[in-house]
This record gives structure tokens, C-alpha cells and sequence, in this order.
């Protein structure tokens, strides 16, 4: 995976110790710079989901309540579908 992802496929080979130095180094500043893209990506995507994941939160929340105060099954579904027309305005 490292060749393929970060410094190429291997065809270049080192001979001099310096060389074997210089590669390794690449290899982990490379190794590093990949994991910090894929992290911030990552992060990106976390955060495009934080209102649905709060939102859906939310509704699970609502639903807990009125299964607790016991509200007929009727004025649940239109509790709930109240919530999903203000979320699609």
C-alpha cells in the first residue's frame, strides 16, 4: 500500500546509504501527509453529517417523550411528520 499510495511502484531502488536514508524519510513524511488528507476527509464528512446526525437525534428524542407520556399513535405520526416538513423547508 505504500508504494502504490505515497512514492511510486518501486522501479527506482536506492544503492548508496544516503539514498536508503533519503527514501526512508520519504516514505515517512509521505506515509504521514497521506494520513493527514484522508483524516481531513474524513473530518469533512463528519461535519456535512452533524445536522442529520443531530436532527435524527432530535426525532429520536421526540419519539422516546411521547411513547412516555403515552399519546395516541395518531397525533404521534402527525407530531412526526410535522418535524420532517420543517426539516425539508
Amino acid at each position: 500500500v505504500m508504494t502504490i499510495t505515497t512514492i511510486g511502484y518501486g522501479d527506482l531502488t536506492p544503492i548508496t546509504t544516503w539514498e536508503r536514508i533519503f527514501d526512508i524519510f520519504a516514505m515517512l513524511v509521505g506515509g504521514l501527509i497521506f494520513g493527514y488528507i484522508i483524516g481531513r476527509v474524513g473530518n469533512v464528512v463528519q461535519q456535512r453529517n452533524a445536522k442529520q446526525n443531530e436532527y435524527y437525534l432530535s426525532m429520536n428524542n421526540l419519539k422516546l417523550f411521547m411513547r412516555e407520556q403515552k399519546l395516541p399513535s395518531a397525533l404521534q405520526t402527525e407530531i412526526r411528520n410535522y418535524y420532517v416538513r420543517l426539516k425539508s423547508t
